[in-house]
């Protein structure tokens, strides 16, 4: 659902309103980290000003959260929306099967090398375990890891081996 197009606008809406309409619009459930953004200084009554369209849900979340320095992660079957500290530091294990990128030549260390480097956050645990790749990392991690995958899939140009 989160590559699903989306078009929202709001002015001045609390928070805690958006997130429920972006919730009802497309069917997930949503709940907000309140405990963690009242830390952080930030009320669930905060006021939005956004307006977006025929971009990804995705995307969407991102631009609006990116403002109040939020972002989500998935965890037990919901999406959280939290800080962005808070998010990083939820880091969640992940198995990845690559045996369709390796073979014929090509070198799972390569790959291995490869998510490695990319790894943008300190903590990001990336670890072999026969045809499969297991990593421990934040949600927003866990994305790039799997945008990359998909790209090395689907396009051999791509493909670093």
């Amino acid at each position: 659902m989160l590559d699903d197009e989306t078009s929202f606008q709001y002015l001045d809406q609390p928070l805690r309103d958006v997130i429920d309409d972006i919730a009802f619009r497309h069917g997930i459930p949503i709940v907000i980290d309140v405990m963690a953004l009242e830390d952080y200084g930030i009320g669930t009554d905060t006021p939005m000003s956004i307006t977006l369209k025929g971009i990804s849900l995705k995307s969407a979340l991102r631009l609006m959260l990116n403002n109040l320095d939020l972002n989500y992660v998935i965890q037990h079957e919901v999406m959280q929306i939290t800080t962005s500290e808070q998010a990083k530091k939820r880091r969640q294990i992940h198995v990845y099967r690559v045996d369709d990128l390796v073979g014929d030549g090509k070198s799972i260390e390569t790959l291995l090398i490869l998510l490695e480097r990319m790894s943008e956050e300190d903590g990001t645990e990336i670890a072999l375990f026969g045809q499969r790749v297991v990593v421990k990392a934040s949600f927003s991690e866990h994305e790039r890891i799997m945008r990359l995958l998909r790209a090395l899939a689907q396009n051999t140009s791509v493909s670093p081996f």
